[in-house]
């Protein structure tokens, strides 16, 4: 019951949101740290345009020496890690500047915490929900993120994720002491993302958004957001989809971003999840793309204990009922969400993707084995887990 719960709630320090917000990274910088150096943490490709360049012009007319570090590819693994790690304990900069994508954003806070913290890399970093081998002592350096997509709210959460290659999921690090300084979130940052990019990273913010509201740990504050959020995804989506140069829908897609991760945050995602962080390193799926596929699937195996909660996201999500109730109505939510990942082309079947059948029970005791999920609504059963596997790989949603 909400009127039991104890609510412990992780925030970003301060969010600065608005087109051209970026032009004030150098007077903001020194308003965190006192130092001049500054670390820029992106990637290679993103290294290549202008913006990393003029992020790094306007730190140094504030006095910071900017050093550029672009050594970090899509879906981090360990190894990147122990680049990062070495790298800002050799440099010791006053404060460090993450413009990216999730991954970037994921070393940036890893890069801060490691700056300050002692010992092995990868011993912070444990599975989704369980502990790590060490936790960090000290807050980490100064930071500022900057995304330049518009759906893994890495900006505004706790978390760092990489690939375990051996298990072939994903583990992550964990702390308040990871969350941002300042996330600064500049709309226009995303108008050069490809329409395959901007369906995966919009849909990957729905999963937030959906799954933080199935969550056993939501509460009426996550719920808002995770409505809320899910609205402005449903009606900017496909704009951004069709048109990337409607900044309009930029806008409101980097917004609905931002916002679906204080759910993600605090009430956690679920099952699709757990689904998608065990696929996607399996098979070399990126994140959105997996979690895309996996929600309407998590979704349909949760409903029959949230068939209130979806009838209420329907009426957000502005789905046309038709006097529908109840079940029914529910299952049109789970409907609407897959036909919206089928109309930005995502593949709904694991069959599709080429997976081979007779690898779902082991996909199913990853699952259960790595990615346990206590927070989801409906307890995790591996055999029910197989009859919905079988369901993805033969693209039966409902």
């Amino acid at each position: 019951m909400f009127g039991q719960q104890v609510l412990d709630l992780i925030f970003p320090s301060r969010v600065l949101f608005g087109i051209g917000t970026r032009g004030r990274v150098g007077s903001l910088a020194g308003e965190l740290s006192s130092g001049r150096s500054a670390l820029i943490l992106t990637d290679r490709n993103l290294e290549k345009m202008g913006f990393i360049k003029e992020i790094r012009e306007h730190l140094e007319e504030a006095g910071f020496r900017g050093e550029v570090f672009s050594e970090i590819e899509a879906e981090p693994q360990e190894e990147t890690v122990l680049r990062v790690a070495e790298h800002v304990r050799s440099l010791k900069p006053d404060i460090i500047i993450g413009v990216g994508g999730g991954s970037v954003l994921d070393m940036g806070k890893t890069a801060s915490v490691m700056a300050t913290n002692p010992g092995d890399p990868l011993e912070y970093f444990g599975a989704p929900l369980m502990p790590a081998k060490r936790s960090p002592e000290r807050r980490g350096a100064p930071k500022i993120l900057i995304p330049t997509t518009a759906g893994t709210a890495s900006e505004v959460t706790q978390f760092a994720v990489i690939i375990d290659r051996d298990r072939r999921t994903k583990k992550v690090l964990s702390s308040p002491y990871a969350m941002a300084d300042l996330a600064l979130v500049d709309p226009s940052l995303t108008s050069s993302m490809p329409p395959r990019l901007t369906a995966g990273c919009g849909m990957d913010a729905l999963s937030h958004a959906i799954e933080g509201y199935m969550s056993l740990w939501s509460n009426p504050l996550t719920d808002s957001v995770s409505l809320e959020a899910s609205r402005l995804i449903f009606e900017n989506l496909r704009k951004a989809y069709y048109n990337g140069g409607d900044m309009m829908a930029r806008y409101h897609m980097s917004l609905a971003a931002s916002m679906a991760g204080m759910p993600l945050a605090n009430a956690r995602v679920v099952l699709g999840h757990s689904i998608a962080q065990v696929i996607g390193p399996r098979y070399g799926l990126p994140h959105g793309i997996a979690c895309a596929m996996a929600l309407p699937y998590a979704m349909r195996y949760n409903l029959p204990v949230l068939v209130e909660k979806f009838c209420r996201l329907a009426w957000y999500m502005g789905i046309e009922l038709n006097g529908v109730k109840g079940r029914s109505a529910a299952v049109r939510v789970v409907e609407e969400v897959s036909n919206l990942a089928g109309e930005l082309r995502i593949p709904l079947s694991l069959n599709e993707l080429g997976i081979a059948r007779e690898d779902l029970p082991e996909i199913a005791e990853d699952i259960m084995k790595y990615q346990p999920r206590p927070n989801n609504p409906r307890l995790l059963v591996k055999e029910d887990l197989k009859e919905l596997l079988e369901d993805m790989w033969n693209g039966k949603i409902i």
